[in-house]
């Protein structure tokens, strides 16, 4: 091991181990979220939905964040919770496009946190041994 962040191993098929960064985990109580508008649709409108806010409002800094979220209520029917943009208080919340798309389908929403950023994992990088 030459420092913390660097791991030189080679294993039996000739793969090297050249790299290994840390960072030490965030706990999901203390993750910074940002608020975003989400609302409770119907799962018949699903596909339209998502693929109208996918072309008026991509989420391109939120990729790590699933757009629709299946959930069964009590009984046991299935029930979709769709993020619909990130609230913006520069704007004053939600974009044009998207109440008229919420008001198209009379969908009732509602602010959710999500987290701001992708949870960092450990990666690990392999190079094939030469010679």
């Amino acid at each position: 091991m030459h420092d913390n962040n660097k791991v030189e191993a080679t294993s039996e098929c000739g793969w090297k181990i050249v790299h290994i960064p840390y960072k030490p985990p965030v706990l999901p109580h203390v993750q910074p979220t940002v608020d975003v508008y989400a609302a409770e649709i119907d799962p018949k409108d699903a596909n339209i939905l998502v693929r109208k806010l996918n072309q008026i409002c991509p989420m391109e800094n939120m990729r790590h964040v699933k757009r629709i979220r299946k959930k069964c209520n009590d009984g046991g029917k299935p029930q979709l919770s769709l993020l619909l943009s990130v609230s913006n208080e520069d704007t004053g919340g939600m974009p044009c496009n998207v109440q008229e798309l919420v008001k198209a389908y009379q969908l009732n929403t509602f602010i959710q946190k999500v987290a701001e950023m992708a949870e960092m994992r450990v990666g690990v990088r392999l190079e094939r041994r030469r010679g």
